[in-house]
């Protein structure tokens, strides 16, 4: 009698919540799905890491354990034979008798305030179509329109080969295969929704060019690769780009930096990037180097598409709401990345000095690092510069308005009583912005411009 009154109670409670589900036109089959690939994504994740998971973590876009391991990013392929995981990165062995080491694919974020709401990727080698209509060919000329360079990057990885091989050290050789398409990461169902998922996916094409095209670049300059060495190709611009090759031995873990960085001065990508297990930790700081750059551009994305942002939005206001909304997150990286790119290079100075005068006498990184970081930095003036424009703009119409108190901006619409909010930088822009203006750097700042 009792597993019967369990069963109507059961009955009436799925009742309910299908009537629920079905008012708010929400498929149980896409909820179920997606529930199913958040949760085993969670559990790898665990699996992973070490230590609790928490809700400020970032997740790391896990390997695909097949037959072989390909890094989404640089879709670099693991032999079976004689293979090792180096803090979450594939050495290759056995590929004509080489051996070389390239990261994983880079961290897919959440917002940070909007934490545990990122769906999850599908398998790298298969092509995502759910939520992905004709919106996806809008953005994609929205792109061209406004952030040209951004599409120039999706071109170029888009026309390197599926397979590339480059000669290595000791006449071996190496190859490499894409993994993902060029537009892998767009998601969502709405144009606002793809359009930021576009920006996700500029930064993780710019991580997988910058593994990929070291190949073409290698071939072409009669370079050999060497898995004792950093190596990196950095897209700047069309008209300009930065290779990097420098010695692994020559560098620290980041994860030193946990010793000497304090408890108040962590931020939100500190777990991932310096405690954590991406390529930060064996390539150091040309590893903190590849997250500034493609942060930037990232950002350099953002800061150009206002206009499109409006357009989805149908409205000036509510455009410009949800630029800043989704823009900060990566807005604020800049400040991180400064800040753990120069705890880095001060702490190489006072326990590595001799690896520190090979860095500061090493030009291209001093070129790559010095020019990125004063793009981002326009980049960041140019987005604060838009923000107080459009502020202005807003209020001088009859029917909207906006304003910035304690770094939140506030937006009304139309004729509404209340207004929506959103930070413009996340709490750790000022967490660690007094350091930075500090002269805690000034040792190491004339070294590296």
């Amino acid at each position: 009698m009792k597993t019967f009154i369990k069963l109507i109670f059961l009955c009436i409670i799925i009742a309910i919540i299908w009537n629920y589900l079905d008012h708010n036109n929400i498929s149980v089959k896409d909820k179920f799905f997606n529930s199913v690939a958040w949760v085993q994504k969670k559990l790898k994740d665990i699996e992973s890491e070490p230590g609790p998971v928490t809700k400020d973590s970032l997740s790391e876009t896990q390997q695909k354990t097949n037959s072989q391991h390909k890094n989404p990013a640089s879709g670099l392929e693991e032999d079976n034979s004689d293979k090792k995981i180096i803090h979450n990165k594939v050495i290759i062995s056995s590929i004509e008798g080489s051996k070389t080491e390239r990261t994983t694919a880079n961290a897919i974020e959440n917002e940070y305030n909007n934490p545990g709401e990122n769906i999850p990727h599908h398998d790298n080698n298969q092509i995502k179509q759910e939520g992905i209509t004709d919106n996806s060919d809008w953005v994609k000329t929205e792109t061209k329109l406004y952030s040209p360079d951004s599409w120039n990057l999706l071109m170029q990885y888009e026309n390197l080969p599926t397979r590339s091989s480059a000669p290595a050290i000791n006449g071996r050789s190496v190859s490499t295969e894409k993994s993902v398409t060029t537009f892998f990461y767009l998601e969502g169902n709405t144009r606002t929704e793809i359009l930021s998922s576009m920006a996700t996916d500029v930064h993780e094409i710019a991580h997988g060019y910058c593994n990929q095209n070291i190949f073409q670049y290698a071939t072409e300059k009669g370079l050999e690769l060497d898995m004792n060495k950093a190596e990196l190709f950095f897209y700047y611009s069309p008209s300009r780009s930065f290779f990097i090759s420098f010695p692994l031995s020559s560098l620290f873990h980041s994860n030193e930096l946990v010793s000497v960085i304090p408890e108040n001065l962590r931020t939100f990508r500190f777990n991932t990037y310096i405690a954590g297990t991406t390529s930060t930790q064996r390539e150091g700081v040309i590893g903190l180097l590849d997250e500034l750059h493609s942060y930037y551009l990232e950002s350099k994305f953002y800061s150009q598409m206002l206009d499109a942002y409006k357009t989805s939005e149908g409205s000036d206001a509510e455009g410009f709401y949800e630029w800043v909304h989704h823009s900060q997150s990566a807005m604020t990286a800049f400040y991180e990345f400064d800040f753990f790119i120069k705890e880095y290079l001060l702490y190489m100075k006072q326990n590595y000095p001799s690896n520190y005068l090979k860095l500061k006498s090493y030009q291209p990184f001093i070129e790559a690092y010095s020019s990125i970081r004063l793009s981002y930095e326009e980049v960041i003036k140019n987005y604060l510069q838009l923000i107080n424009s459009e502020i202005n703009h807003l209020n001088s119409s009859v029917n909207n308005g906006a304003k910035i108190e304690d770094n939140e901006l506030w937006v009304r619409t139309g004729n509404s009583d209340t207004s929506k909010e959103t930070p413009v930088f996340s709490e750790d822009r000022e967490k660690i912005l007094p350091v930075l203006e500090s002269d805690r750097y000034q040792l190491i700042i004339a070294d590296f411009q």
